[in-house]
């Protein structure tokens, strides 16, 4: 999952849920109000952790990789000013030095969400920092399809 502060909406290809969530600053009401963007994916690496379990075409192959590309072209336009990606806390160094390592061009990008999204939408944008966040514990994943559901135009 990739977390990032965007003003509007428009790229969903390779993407299971995408939902743009306005939050209320927990200051004065004078303060503008910040948008955020939730991006959810299936692991790209595809180690077997997701709810659902399906077959992934290797994200690596050129077609991907253009897709891939158009998603973090379009995330772009959004000018997130911050990125967070799925990672425990504790993982920032690590998560850190691969950043800067790709930004350098001494780290190609593995299969993984966090980098063919989050690194690569971060180095477009110039950021200084991709944030790892996660919490460990039991996702309500029924409850989660239902309201998903809900939104959903008909088949």
């Amino acid at each position: 999952m990739m977390l990032v502060g965007l003003r509007s909406t428009g790229a969903a290809m390779l993407v299971s849920l995408v939902s743009a969530l306005p939050l209320i600053a927990q200051t004065p009401a004078t303060a503008e109000r910040a948008q955020v963007l939730v991006l959810g994916t299936y692991h790209f690496a595809n180690p077997g952790s997701d709810a659902v379990k399906t077959e992934v075409a290797d994200v690596l192959s050129a077609t991907k990789q253009a897709e891939i590309r158009a998603v973090v072209g379009a995330l772009a336009h959004f000018r997130p000013t911050k990125i967070a990606v799925e990672h425990v806390p504790a993982s920032a160094p690590q998560l850190e030095s691969l950043y800067h390592a790709y930004r350098s061009g001494r780290h190609d990008l593995s299969r993984n969400e966090t980098e063919q999204l989050g690194f690569r939408l971060a180095a477009m944008l110039e950021h200084p920092h991709v944030y790892p966040i996660d919490h460990r514990g039991e996702f309500p994943f029924d409850a989660v399809m239902v309201e998903v559901l809900e939104y959903l135009p008909p088949a």
